[in-house]
């Protein structure tokens, strides 16, 4: 505890309060519960590195060395400046410097991230050859629909399109398909809109529609107020009753 208010006045609160779950938690109350009646912080060997091993378990473990290491050098500092205070609890430090290397947690991680890629490698061929024949698919249906005339039905690659001619003259260098059944034009979104020929899901035909088109006026059809029989009875009796006459001191 002395040694957080001694560190509050240099830190933030949030430093303050990772400091006190680090030392307090990670540290002192593991070693408590690890080994029963121990109440100095000169650490044997063993309970060292014992400590040590059950904190590097975790992905945080390397900074809960790094605080501790500082928390036993800032003490010894302290204790050379105030040794009444601070010298009962200077201590060496049971964490040496190369031990902080990060090289160990990098070869881990390094480690774990090749072991994920052996593992994908297997399927690595299968999506390769998904990945072409669907761009191979796509190059026949563009070559197709750019050779065909506007409003020509055409059959390329199992599909069986018709070439759209678009509304718009700034569209007209682009090349659209749409399935037989479709007779109005697509209204590509501006910044939406791809350059090449889209496929969709339905027949194998691109649904070009906006997501957006026809919303207004569902949504007005829905949000139109519907009274029934008893509203419009009430609001007609509203309307039609007499107005009250004033009293002759002006009041209604």
């Amino acid at each position: 505890m002395g040694y957080l208010r001694e560190r509050q006045s240099t830190v933030d609160y949030v430093t303050v309060e990772r400091l006190a779950t680090t030392l307090a938690t990670l540290f002192w109350a593991d070693l408590e519960h690890h080994h029963p009646g121990i109440d100095s912080l000169r650490l044997t060997p063993e309970i060292a590195a014992a400590w040590k091993q059950r904190v590097l378990i975790g992905e945080s473990g390397l900074s809960t060395l790094s605080t501790l290491r500082a928390c036993y050098l800032d003490i010894a500092q302290w204790a050379m400046e105030e040794p009444a205070q601070w010298g009962p609890w200077a201590a060496p430090c049971p964490i040496r410097a190369e031990e902080m290397s990060p090289t160990k947690p990098h070869r881990r991680r390094k480690s774990r991230m090749d072991q994920r890629t052996r593992e994908r490698l297997p399927v690595l061929p299968g999506l390769v050859t998904v990945v072409n024949t669907q761009r191979r698919t796509a190059a026949d249906l563009l070559a197709a629909a750019q050779a065909a005339p506007p409003g020509e039905v055409f059959y390329a690659a199992g599909h069986t399109l018709r070439r759209t001619q678009l509304a718009r003259p700034a569209d007209a260098a682009k090349t659209w398909a749409q399935g037989p059944r479709h007779r109005h034009p697509p209204r590509p979104h501006p910044r939406r809109t791809p350059s090449v020929l889209g496929l969709g899901r339905r027949r194998g035909a691109a649904a070009h529609r906006p997501a957006c088109r026809g919303t207004l006026r569902t949504l007005a059809s829905q949000l139109r107020a519907i009274h029934s029989a008893q509203h419009r009875r009430t609001d007609r009796r509203c309307c039609t009753s007499p107005r009250p006459k004033p009293t002759p001191n002006g009041c209604w």
